[in-house]
């Protein structure tokens, strides 16, 4: 590239490093490729959340805390907020759950002006955090009539399950369109 912006390259880091550590299975590589993000952007919010998900897989909750705080410090990034809120949790500190609620309000507020942005991610939240699989499924269920990918359908198919909502048609509906081996078959009686 011929540019002294460093957005670009961090950018390219950040996808390769999700491809990795999300798409191949191979954390180790993905986190590599966070750091690279970092070094040309430090205050890349999302590079610092994946890696603070990596560090938190790990049991580095001290750490993965402490990038989560300097995130914070110069955004409100609720996925940010989510993931302090449950270390905190973890560690016994009431103020995580007073986390995860701004995370809630903050994600409502976004789903509110740009709900085909935020509803993959207000979906994922409230899978974990959030505690709500019924709102989870209402989101995936938005976001896969608008992006029907592998990603989608994977999220659609969790939430649906969690739900208590039929998972096996998404099952098989994704099958269909990314071949058999792209997701796992549905289990008569085990699907819902």
């Amino acid at each position: 590239l011929r540019t002294t912006s460093p957005f670009p390259y961090a950018w390219l880091y950040f996808a390769r490093g999700t491809m990795w550590s999300e798409q191949a299975g191979d954390p180790v590589r993905g986190e590599a490729f966070y750091r690279k993000a970092l070094a040309h952007l430090p205050q890349f919010a999302a590079a610092n959340v994946h890696l603070a998900e990596l560090e938190t897989a790990r049991g580095e909750f001290e750490a993965a805390a402490a990038r989560l705080e300097r995130v914070l410090a110069a955004s409100e990034e609720p996925e940010a907020r989510a993931l302090l809120g449950e270390i905190r949790l973890r560690g016994g500190d009431p103020a995580g759950a007073r986390d995860i609620d701004r995370a809630r309000r903050h994600y409502e507020a976004l789903l509110a002006r740009y709900p085909l942005a935020f509803a993959d991610h207000a979906a994922e939240f409230y899978l974990g955090a959030g505690g709500d699989p019924e709102r989870a499924w209402a989101l995936a269920e938005l976001n896969l009539a608008n992006r029907p990918t592998g990603r989608a359908f994977a999220l659609a198919i969790r939430a649906a399950a969690a739900s208590g909502h039929e998972a096996c048609a998404l099952a098989t509906d994704a099958r269909n369109r990314f071949g058999p081996g792209a997701f796992p078959a549905c289990i008569e009686g085990r699907g819902r």
